[in-house]
């Protein structure tokens, strides 16, 4: 793997994180204005700890690449 390949492979990583914390910023809005009742409030909160995890992970990828923004 070249320098600029490694780059390129952190700025996806960076891309990526910023996408799914986003993410979990507009469904964190959406539970706290859910209307619908609890099986709405449940698919939201379901799909929030998906995204959490997918978060972590890509902060330990990032981690593990000496890169932690």
């Amino acid at each position: 793997m070249t320098s600029n390949d490694k780059m390129t492979s952190m700025d996806e990583l960076t891309w990526e994180k910023e996408l799914v914390q986003w993410e979990i910023i507009r469904l964190s809005n959406e539970f706290k204005s859910c209307k619908k009742g609890p099986l709405c409030e449940l698919m939201i909160a379901r799909e929030l700890a998906t995204l959490t995890l997918k978060l972590t992970f890509l902060l330990r990828k990032g981690a593990g690449s000496g890169r932690l923004n």
